[in-house]
């Protein structure tokens, strides 16, 4: 499906991937916004010109404004249509910072002025996103009201400090944007004495309105804090208040909610700081389908509690615990899901699943070192409690290139692509149940020459040579009810039946003589243990095992030659649970050979080769192979200015043993399929001057079992200012 543009569709989609039949009005006006058709895609020209120009007079005072002309030329084929491919846009941002102005010779106090206006055209478009993230919520702009990018705004703010530890705000501001008229003011006061107390109000109002549809939305926002310090603590009250009030043909709809708050800090404590935090929200919704009064539809309580260990020579350790619960009225939680969106909630600003649901989220966070850092470690421990639901893969065809996945005809499943033409989402779909997620890692380092950087004596010696680091991580998504196992990792509760994903790791390695540039080893283990159950459909759910070890050895043969030689073991098993087409146990072995060659500055040369030989012992994927792969590489370098690098791979695949003529599985030959392919890859990096950097990448590929050569050039001016 494609979408065609706003009322020119005979579909709507419900959700990604997921489209409904609307049809006509019964005057004959399309009510969908897509279409079951592909659109060819077309070559596009999009270039952007933009002058900035800033006056400041004064060191208080300043000028700025920025004019930009935008030309999208949506088909560059076409010579037709072309009157609307240009736009431009003005911004203006005037500012005067501490004036003191003064009557009849007193001063009285210090203010500030700020004045903005901004001025879109129609067709303007821009290469990167220019609003803030919050622009939507600023200014209430509603779902419906953006059909073309036209814009005038503008915006006056001051602020007043008639004396130290007191001040006012005030913000005016109107917006027009396209069919949509929006006013918003705000106004602010804070107060901080250091010996009294210190508070910062803040209310605001926007009015939102789209004549045409006939709606009117106001939204009213109040944030306030007021604190003050008692001995070593700091007590604080918060509230929060949000009443958005929406009325389109006498139909009411929106929501109100008041948040209180009270925080208790800690301050001036020698070793600690922190805080105990609660909050208790009431969320009530305008009854669109009785009298329009405001109607109770929810309590939410959330604790939160941090403390960070500070001042102690080398460690630093902080925990966090939040706990939320949120309890909906009976008359929310019986509303099916589908009349939501029609009866009481705008996804964009409110929760659209009403259920009773009870979080906690954990965090650990430790870090210590010894000796002059010869050992630290670091350890993460992260545990929460959620509503999830099973999941869902869907895979999205785009245009080749622009995915990272493709559809293998062969092995009937989706496979990583760097020129792919598929993209992945995993979106929830069923009953939302309660789980405990943990995730917790453990980093070691040891690197003894840091204590001793002078060694005496042989064993000193031998164990300055000797560095490495450790790395665990445990992550386990659960429905186990027995939680205490789980937070207290009791390791026979883990990948069992009530998990719906386990991961276990262990990295190990270990370097000998790392810090000599002439001659060094290294050891490497990898061990992954991976439990995926979370899917929907059982072909997706599976158990993935890989062990591997390795040996490295990097020599500088000379000043201009140097060598880096592998050998590694890899087993690879996977096992599905609803096909055995796909179960793998894969026994392998690779060996590896690299030399650079330096002969001048400004020219290194790569010459890189790799065997090796695997094994599925799958019965029911049964099949040997050996491969080899051959690579060049040049690399010109203009020193301070970029980089020129081509190079060139040829790889072989050829099957030993495959009694059932499978074709061979994505795990083995590096991906590749049996037979030659071959890969040629130009990139250039060049800076044109301080801010201007010019790339340009030209890859190609004629890969086994490929219908044809997939080219792709891409060439990028990018300025910085």
């Amino acid at each position: 499906f494609t979408f065609v543009g706003k009322g020119l569709g005979d579909y709507i989609r419900d959700r990604l991937g997921q489209y409904s039949w609307v049809g006509e009005n019964n005057k004959g006006v399309k009510k969908g916004d897509y279409m079951p058709i592909k659109l060819i895609p077309l070559p596009q020209t999009h270039r952007l010109t933009d002058l900035k120009l800033e006056w400041k007079p004064s060191q208080n005072i300043s000028l700025s404004t920025e004019y930009a002309i935008s030309n999208l030329d949506r088909n560059s084929f076409s010579k037709i249509q072309n009157d609307d491919n240009s736009g431009n846009a003005l911004s203006i941002d005037a500012k005067a910072n501490k004036v003191k102005p003064n009557i009849l010779g007193l001063q009285i106090g210090e203010m500030d002025f700020s004045l903005n206006s901004r001025i879109i055209g129609r067709n303007f478009q821009s290469v990167d996103r220019f609003n803030s993230p919050d622009f939507q919520r600023y200014w209430n702009v509603l779902q419906e009201s953006s059909t073309n990018n036209e814009e005038k705004s503008i915006q006056f703010s001051t602020a007043y400090r008639p004396f130290p530890g007191l001040g006012f705000g005030f913000s005016l501001g109107a917006l027009d944007k396209d069919k949509l008229k929006s006013n918003r003011y705000s106004t602010s006061v804070n107060f901080d004495r250091k010996n009294i107390f210190k508070s910062d109000i803040r209310y605001e109002s926007v009015t939102s309105e789209l004549s045409e549809l006939k709606i009117n939305n106001i939204w009213r926002r109040i944030d306030g804090a007021i604190l003050k310090d008692v001995w070593k603590f700091q007590p604080q009250f918060l509230y929060q208040f949000e009443n958005r009030r929406n009325d389109h043909l006498s139909v009411l709809s929106g929501f109100r909610f008041d948040d209180f708050g009270f925080r208790l800090g800690l301050i001036k404590w020698e070793y600690f700081k922190g805080f105990v935090q609660v909050n208790q929200r009431n969320y009530k919704v305008y009854d669109s389908e009785n009298d329009g009064s405001l109607v109770k539809q929810s309590t939410t309580n959330t604790n939160r509690f941090k403390l960070e260990l500070q001042n102690v020579k080398e460690t630093t350790a902080s925990l966090e615990i939040v706990q939320r619960k949120k309890d909906y009225s009976a008359r929310f939680e019986e509303i099916k899901s589908d009349s939501i969106k029609l009866l009481f909630a705008d996804a964009a600003v409110q929760d659209t699943v009403w259920q009773d649901r009870k979080t906690t989220l954990a965090e650990l966070r430790l870090s210590h070192s010894r000796w002059k850092k010869a050992i630290s470690a670091n350890l993460q421990y992260r545990i929460s409690t959620e509503q999830t639901a099973l999941r869902e893969k869907v895979y999205i065809k785009v245009t080749q290139g622009r995915g990272n996945l493709r559809f293998d005809e062969e092995l009937m499943e989706y496979v990583p692509d760097p020129d792919g033409d598929f993209i992945l989402f995993i979106l929830p779909s069923g009953k939302f149940e309660p789980v405990t997620k943990l995730e917790s890692a453990l980093r070691l380092r040891y690197d003894p020459s840091r204590f001793w950087r002078k060694p005496k004596g042989a064993l000193q010696k031998l164990l300055s040579n000797i560095s490495g680091s450790s790395y665990f991580r445990i992550e386990e998504e659960t429905k186990e009810k027995d939680l205490a196992a789980i937070y207290f990792l009791d390791f026979g509760k883990f990948q069992q039946g009530k998990t719906l994903r386990g991961s276990f790791i262990y990295d190990q390695d270990i370097y000998l003589m790392k810090r000599n540039r002439k001659l060094n080893f290294r050891l490497l283990y990898r061990y992954r243990d991976d439990l995926f159950n979370q899917f929907l459909d059982e072909r997706d759910n599976e158990d993935r095992l890989t062990i591997e070890r390795g040996f490295r050895t990097d020599w500088k043969i000379s000043s201009l030659v140097k060598s880096q030689s592998g050998i590694r073991l890899k087993m690879t098993k996977r096992k599905s649970k609803a096909s055995t087409a796909r179960n793998r146990d894969i026994d392998a072995l690779f060996l590896s050979q690299k030399i650079f060659y330096r002969p001048v500055a400004h020219w290194e040369f790569r010459f890189i080769t790799e065997y090796g030989r695997e094994e599925n012992k799958a019965p029911s994927y049964p099949i040997d192979l050996w491969f080899a792969v051959g690579k060049t590489q040049a690399n010109y370098i203009i020193a301070g200015k970029g980089r020129i690098t081509v190079d060139f791979e040829y790889q072989v695949v050829k099957p030993t043993s495959n009694p059932l003529n499978l074709a061979v599985p994505f795990e083995m030959a590096r991906g590749k399929k049996e037979g030659i392919s071959k890969k040629w890859q130009l990139r250039a990096e060049y800076t044109v001057a301080k801010n201007i950097l010019f790339t340009f990448l030209y890859t190609a590929r004629d890969e086994a079992g490929f219908d044809e050569v997939i080219q792709t050039g891409q060439a990028e001016v990018r300025a910085f200012f």
